[in-house]
């Protein structure tokens, strides 16, 4: 995933929720994982924000705790 593509997914937040299994994976060009978490419901998420990206875009990927690998 890059940074256009959570921006043309998600245009009114600019945010992409990755949901997924122990076994899954991610892999996310130019992300970096925040300090923090967020919770939704019942999903707990690490959040990743996009180094390159205006902080007025707020552009990031929420990715589930329980998926195994994330590749930045």
């Amino acid at each position: 995933l890059h940074l256009y593509d959570v921006l043309d997914a998600y245009i009114s937040t600019n945010i992409l929720k990755v949901l997924g299994n122990h076994g899954d994976s991610v892999t996310a060009s130019g992300f970096a994982k925040i300090s923090g978490v967020e919770t939704e419901g019942s999903i707990t998420y690490d959040v990743y924000t996009h180094t390159s990206a205006n902080t007025d875009a707020n552009a990031a990927h929420w990715i589930q705790q329980d998926i195994g690998s994330i590749v930045l």
